[in-house]
Order: structure tokens, then sequence, then C-alpha cells
């Protein structure tokens, strides 16, 4: 989640260029709007060398016992 700090912002910022490499045709802007929004998490996935290898971005919708995958991105090597 964008809770502001440097490792968060830092994190979501890798996660958003794998985003962008795996959706090419997909808006930066878009990607970079939901990412960034407090109502979504993110869980990410790191190879056993410390990279990003991949995430999944999702948006909870409490109460309704609902949540909406936003994107789910692997990095090349990683697939």
């Amino acid at each position: 989640t964008n809770n502001h700090t440097r490792s968060s912002l830092r994190l979501l910022l890798e996660l958003k260029c794998v985003i962008s490499r795996q959706l090419p045709l997909m808006p930066r802007a878009y990607i970079t709007r939901l990412l960034f929004d407090g109502k979504h998490e993110s869980l990410l996935a790191f190879s056993p060398s410390g990279e990003m290898a991949g995430g999944l971005t999702f948006r909870c919708f409490k109460g309704k016992d609902f949540a909406e995958v936003v994107f789910l991105a692997v990095d090349g090597p990683y697939r």
C-alpha cells in the first residue's frame, strides 16, 4: 500500500516498471494512478537474489467480501 514512505514508493515504482514492460499498451498514467492510490494494495514477488520478479495489485471492497484484481504481472526472466 502507498503509505508515503520512501521504501513503499520505491517498491511501487519498481512494480510499475514491471507492469509497464509486461503490458506495453497499457497507459503508464493509468498504471501509476492505480498503483499509488491508497485504496489498492500490492503483493510483491522477489527472486532468490532479491530482484523484483512481479506482483499482484488488488482492491478489497470491505463489507462485500469481494476483491478486484487490478494487475498481475511477472517479469520476463521469471515466467
